[in-house]
């Protein structure tokens, strides 16, 4: 068996600099499209719906003394400044276009990883609130038949 002759060949140098060693973040341009251009508010009123629906299950089933009334009231106003915070930018931004339910459910939104179909944007939108939800009557429910 031989063996092959080892070619080397060079190739040019290549300039250093900088911007070859350290890669910069890309700059994006800032506010360029709204918030939510293509995306009704009736599913913004939805999350409130099901963050409301959680609220519930905690009043009716963890309401029972000072200290959990207390942590409730706490819980209360975290939850008016999660959902107050964005309904507030929605209002001041004022270049979102509002979409119908019927152009949102037939259109549905493109995303940066492609296009969503109208129902599955708001089962993907919702399944969070609504599982918390449904987990807060579950869990109150086995506490309140236990007790």
């Amino acid at each position: 068996m031989t063996a092959l002759p080892l070619q080397i060949t060079r190739r040019p140098a290549r300039e250093i600099s900088v911007s070859n060693v350290i890669p910069f973040p890309r700059r994006w341009p800032l506010m360029g499209e709204a918030a939510a251009s293509d995306v009704p508010a009736g599913v913004g009123v939805a999350i409130v719906a099901a963050y409301g629906l959680m609220m519930v299950g905690f009043l009716t089933f963890f309401a029972g003394s000072a200290d959990n009334l207390l942590a409730l009231a706490v819980d209360a106003v975290y939850l008016a400044m999660y959902l107050g915070v964005p309904a507030l930018m929605f209002m001041v931004e004022g270049r979102s276009r509002r979409v119908t339910w019927f152009q949102f459910l037939n259109k549905g939104l493109t995303t940066w990883t492609g296009h969503v179909e109208g129902r599955e944007a708001v089962a993907q939108i919702l399944t969070i609130p609504l599982t918390i939800a449904g987990g807060v009557f579950g869990v109150g429910l086995i506490a309140h038949l236990v007790r």
